[in-house]
């Protein structure tokens, strides 16, 4: 994940002060197209793996995760009463470099998915702070956007990493400033989306068309998630959560008709 993966993310505060996340997992890009189909090869081989995981111990749930049935790490997942996480894929300038030396035994470095893994699975993590500080504080391999949402009022974030984090965009200073939500695609949040994939400012419009109010919990976050281009030929699923009831929601996605490639 920390090589390739187009996503979106968003944690959303209603008028109530409940605290939803939501999020589609877009995959697949290269290395092949389906022009019979016009799909991508490798999103239409993962549509079908998609499945959703009660991790238990001592007959307890743990966490609950969305993921490809044979995949060890974390990209989606919520503990009851504690956090949810989501993943998304960021790019940079430095060539996978940190992935290299990892490949090449530098394991000094974290790597991402199992690095929330371990957040949903370490007994000492069991809130939400407790989960953002760590995740916070983590030196990744790669870099990455994390998405952690919470169960009570303002407890949302985007933390943007290099390796190192270098910029927290937190659901209690967007609350302040008049939003309502934090938002993530697969780009910094201070900078521009590019023309050629801006799905970021579809999604904000959405939104802002809702309203805190009018979001109506998994049904506002379902119905912008599937809105295109946030909906396009990528997207293998669409999950929802609420950390305070544990409500959790997965589906299988698919673009008909006209759809974005990405």
């Amino acid at each position: 994940y920390e090589v390739w993966g187009l996503c979106t993310s968003m944690v959303v505060q209603d008028d109530a002060g409940q605290v939803w996340h939501g999020r589609n997992l877009d995959f697949g890009l290269f290395p092949a197209f389906d022009f019979k189909h016009l799909e991508w090869t490798m999103t239409e081989a993962l549509r079908p793996l998609v499945t959703n995981v009660d991790v238990q111990k001592g007959g307890k749930t743990l966490y609950k995760s969305t993921s490809y049935a044979g995949f060890a790490g974390v990209i989606t997942g919520l503990k009851k009463g504690g956090f949810s996480i989501s993943v998304d894929s960021r790019f940079d300038n430095k060539f996978d470099i940190g992935l290299i030396k990892w490949l090449l035994g530098d394991h000094k470095y974290q790597e991402l998915t199992f690095t929330v893994r371990k957040t949903f699975e370490d007994p000492s993590i069991t809130n939400y702070d407790q989960a953002f500080n760590f995740l916070n504080t983590t030196t990744m391999i790669g870099p990455s956007y994390i998405i952690i949402g919470g169960m009570n009022s303002g407890e949302g974030a985007v933390i943007t990493k290099e390796q190192v984090t270098i910029d927290v965009m937190s659901l209690a200073d967007e609350i302040q400033k008049g939003s309502f939500f934090v938002l993530e695609t697969n780009y910094d949040n201070w900078k521009p989306a590019p023309f050629f994939d801006d799905r970021r400012n579809p999604a904000k419009e959405c939104l802002n068309q809702l309203t805190a109010k009018g979001i109506n919990g998994f049904t506002g976050l379902y119905n912008v998630l599937s809105a295109k281009p946030n909906l396009n030929k990528l997207t293998t699923y669409t999950t929802l959560m609420n950390v305070k009831t544990g409500a959790f929601e997965a589906y299988r996605q698919h673009c008909e008709g006209i759809c974005s490639f990405w």
